[in-house]
């Protein structure tokens, strides 16, 4: 029977695993339906808040670094594609989950999240979105966001103006890196490459081929299969109307935070309004905090540190504040699937803002917090 929703059910205890499942079975015109999903034997219809939630889960298993499918990269602390070894985690139920099932299904979920209007609270690096697009142009400032330490040292190879490269710097056509477990492995840039060395002359040539090698041929399959699960959703010919930066934004959301805007276009439950006093002292103390701040608290609240493509009024629920009680010792607290922030109402601005902080400061993980 066709119906104009995808609904799927999902265990708690085998999230990645019911996923992976489900992934294998989907039709291409099913990925393409709204999403709705049950959690299996709870109660509750997915108005939104339940798809957001199996988000935030998924991608929470997904990036496990037990697994060693993605490392964090540059000062942005991004996720990069890593050589695949045998999993080593505490679950036993990942233990069997191949490399090429965890990259589909992360490229399926930053798709289905793109479709679902759902902002994932993870982070790639530009060069992902420019390899979705097609674009095969790489440089050595793409390889900045990567490895920090080897785009210094080939900046400071093409940077160099002497003759005498070959005995300044020693090095051939020839890299040696580190698996995930740990294996050194060496591979050839060229054909010989351990015997031919690197010169004045041939610099440039190496400087593209390290590059072309840590962007494209070190984590061609890794890519293949993430680049197969997200066009899975996304493609098509609107896709390539999008730059690279404007991809970036409809998977992990917009950077600035405009708080004004999120004042604007937020409700109120339990005796809170616009207009409450206590409400206007919490926007004084929300519009003082600075960037990070303001992005520790929207991760607080909605489980995520950026805004969704048109800013903070677009957010999905809306941002709601909820009076949860009269003045008392307890943090603030959040339901980040609902967009809620659950705040008592202390007796001084002070408190406020002190007991707020230290909320938005210890937070981690998911849903209630």
């Amino acid at each position: 029977l066709e119906t104009k929703f995808l609904g799927i059910q999902i265990r708690r205890s085998h999230i990645m695993e019911d996923s992976i499942s489900i992934a294998g079975k989907l039709r291409d015109e099913d990925l393409r339906k709204p999403l709705k999903v049950k959690f299996y034997r709870e109660d509750g219809v997915d108005a939104g808040g339940v798809k957001r939630e199996y988000f935030s889960l998924l991608t929470e298993k997904l990036f496990d670094p037990n697994f060693g499918h993605w490392k964090v990269v540059g000062d942005d602390s991004c996720f990069w594609f890593t050589s695949v070894g045998k999993i080593d985690s505490e679950d036993e139920n990942l233990n069997e989950v191949e490399g090429k099932d965890v990259y589909y299904l992360v490229g399926l979920l930053a798709g289905l999240a793109v479709y679902n209007s759902v902002i994932l609270d993870l982070h790639f690096p530009q060069i992902v979105y420019k390899k979705l697009l097609g674009f095969d142009d790489f440089s050595l400032h793409d390889l900045k966001t990567i490895d920090k330490f080897i785009y210094n040292g080939l900046k400071q190879l093409r940077d160099y103006d002497g003759d005498d490269v070959e005995d300044i710097f020693c090095l051939c056509f020839e890299v040696t890196y580190k698996t995930n477990l740990g294996v050194e492995v060496k591979h050839d840039l060229i054909e010989n490459g351990a015997n031919i060395s690197v010169t004045s002359d041939n610099k440039h040539e190496y400087i593209d081929k390290y590059v072309q090698f840590i962007l494209h041929d070190s984590i061609k399959d890794q890519f293949e299969h993430f680049a197969t699960g997200f066009l899975k959703v996304v493609d098509g010919k609107a896709l390539h109307l999008f730059t690279p930066k404007e991809l970036e934004g409809l998977v992990e959301g917009e950077i600035e935070l405009d708080f004004k805007q999120l004042e604007e276009h937020s409700t109120y439950e339990g005796g809170f309004s616009k207009e409450h006093p206590y409400i206007k002292k919490l926007w004084e103390v929300l519009h003082n905090f600075d960037f990070e701040q303001k992005k520790k608290f929207l991760r607080f609240c909605t489980g995520a540190d950026r805004a969704p493509i048109g800013g903070l009024k677009n957010l999905e629920p809306k941002f709601k504040i909820q009076r949860n009680g009269p003045d008392k010792v307890s943090l603030p607290t959040s339901a980040t699937c609902f967009n809620t922030l659950l705040l008592p109402e202390y007796d001084s601005k002070l408190k406020l803002k002190r007991l707020l902080l230290v909320a938005i400061e210890n937070a981690s993980g998911f849903g209630l917090q």
